[in-house]
């Protein structure tokens, strides 16, 4: 427990004993610190703080999982406190009861994670029911509605890029970012016209929770006013392309199935979005080559050339 949790640690959770703290899972964000929190009479709560002291981000979550929980058919933690006007701003949330998605994901069979992926791709399309009149960034709100800074949508996504960036682990691919910035500038009139809907922003499998009624979503720190096609195309490459190799398709198309099951069909205009998103959401990859590639089972020279072809076919590919 560092300074940070320890310090809002007793606001949180007034006049209860706590037990333990220990890490709560992996997280490429080195601005938050998530903890798990296990109190004397064995109850389990989850604590994030905002290290760097930006309250934006627990605002939007906090604003998210109270509608969300309110007005959506999909699960979310319940919050239990939150203070956005304190020196280290933190939420507390109950835990969401399930099993992790990513929780034993390498030793499924193709058909398992087929059906998995039906599941999300359902809650997605339950959670793409909530539109906008415009797009933006979610600023707060709570279970009556969202307060959005507005915003064009191809200047949205052009932040989304440069902010990866900044938290990317590696400049070793940094030609890349500067290839999804000129595609979104060139590709502007395209992106113009997509749908506003709120979105989630961050579908990982360590972000879904599978449950007797569904998926559940966990982490909604970057829940926006954005294009459902983006979601669909970052939820495939985040959550069911495996690094260094191809996915498998029916896997991938499994996700697309369970949207139109739920939705009546795909997002308007996925086709002709979803290249683009298909490079921007790879940006992931390349910015944090030296985070995944160390752990993989095959050397990192061939890791690296199987990220510049990747990015070069999809570009292509637009």
């Amino acid at each position: 427990m560092d300074d940070a949790v320890a310090a809002v640690l007793g606001d949180a959770f007034p006049n209860r004993a706590v037990d333990e703290v220990g890490p709560a899972g992996p997280s490429w964000n080195e601005n938050n610190r998530t903890v798990a929190v296990a109190f004397a009479g064995g109850e389990r709560a989850y604590l994030k703080v905002a290290l760097d002291g930006d309250p934006s981000r627990i605002a939007r979550e906090r604003a998210a999982l109270e509608y969300v929980e309110a007005n959506c058919e999909v699960a979310v933690p319940a919050v239990l406190a939150s203070d956005t006007a304190g020196a280290t701003p933190y939420l507390a949330t109950a835990p969401l009861s399930g099993e992790w998605l990513d929780d034993g994901w390498d030793e499924r069979s193709t058909a398992e994670r087929a059906e998995t992926a039906r599941l999300v791709g359902e809650t997605l399309a339950a959670l793409h029911r909530v539109e906008f009149d415009t797009h933006g960034r979610i600023t707060g709100g709570d279970a009556e509605g969202f307060d959005v800074d507005a915003g064009e949508w191809p200047d949205q996504l052009l932040g989304s890029v440069r902010y990866v960036r900044e938290l990317a682990t590696t400049d070793r691919f940094d030609d890349h970012f500067e290839a999804a910035l000129d595609l979104i500038e060139a590709e502007r009139e395209r992106l113009t016209g997509a749908p506003a809907v709120l979105v989630h922003g961050d579908v990982t499998r360590r972000n879904c929770v599978r449950r007797a009624d569904g998926i559940g979503l966990i982490d909604w720190e970057d829940a926006h006013a954005g294009d459902p096609v983006r979601e669909l195309r970052r939820t495939q490459r985040q959550s069911l392309e495996p690094l260094g190799e191809d996915p498998a398709e029916s896997v991938v198309a499994a996700l697309r199935e369970g949207y139109r099951d739920r939705a009546g069909g795909l997002p308007d205009g996925y086709e002709d979005r979803a290249p683009v998103y298909a490079v921007v959401s790879f940006l992931d990859v390349s910015g944090f080559f030296d985070t995944w590639a160390p752990d993989h089972e095959r050397p990192t020279d061939e890791l690296a050339a199987w990220v510049e072809r990747e990015m070069e076919r999809r570009l292509a590919a637009v």
